[in-house]
């Protein structure tokens, strides 16, 4: 080992590279790019939980919001923790509802619907998945889908009390007549 390190002073063995991603001192470009090497070298599941969620918020940071959800889904979908479960869920819904709202605002509806499909089927009712939920309705009303928007909109009143994500929906079911 020491042979190495005289030939590679600047490799950060597997162990470093853990402890780097676990001290939450590096740089949200720094974290994402070591965060595979984190991954590769985290020796049990509750490890390998804790770097998936740590590389998903590097790569949120760095806005990368796409990649991000998908490596947060992939931490909701193999931990039982629930600490790791309420974190992924909050980075799929952040990332989420942004991504969705983008795609609304060039055009692509679908793309939107796809995104705030995945925010809902995660937790439609917190905030994030209510306002999902909206999300989904304007997609369906700018796909034509009158209805649908007016199902999705009505799904967002039952989730809660008197709440401006309510007065949205009631104002977009409103337009619909």
């Amino acid at each position: 080992v020491e042979a190495l390190r005289r030939l590679e002073p600047e490799r950060v063995s597997s162990q470093q590279t853990v402890a780097l991603v676990r001290g939450g001192q590096l740089d949200p470009t720094e974290a994402a790019g070591i965060g595979p090497l984190a991954l590769a070298a985290a020796g049990d599941a509750a490890t390998v939980d804790q770097m998936l969620i740590m590389y998903a918020s590097a790569l949120q940071q760095t806005t990368a919001c796409a990649d991000a959800a998908d490596v947060f889904l992939a931490a909701l979908r193999r931990s039982r923790d629930a600490g790791v479960r309420e974190r992924a869920s909050q980075g799929i819904g952040v990332c989420g509802v942004q991504l969705g709202q983008e795609a609304l605002l060039v055009g692509e509806p679908i793309l939107a619907a796809q995104w705030f499909q995945r925010v809902a089927a995660v937790d439609s009712t917190t905030d994030r998945g209510r306002v999902a939920l909206i999300g989904i309705g304007d997609a369906r009303v700018a796909q034509g889908d009158i209805l649908g928007g007016a199902i999705a909109y009505q799904d967002a009143l039952r989730a809660g009390a008197s709440d401006s994500i309510i007065a949205m929906a009631e104002a977009r079911l409103a337009r619909l007549g």
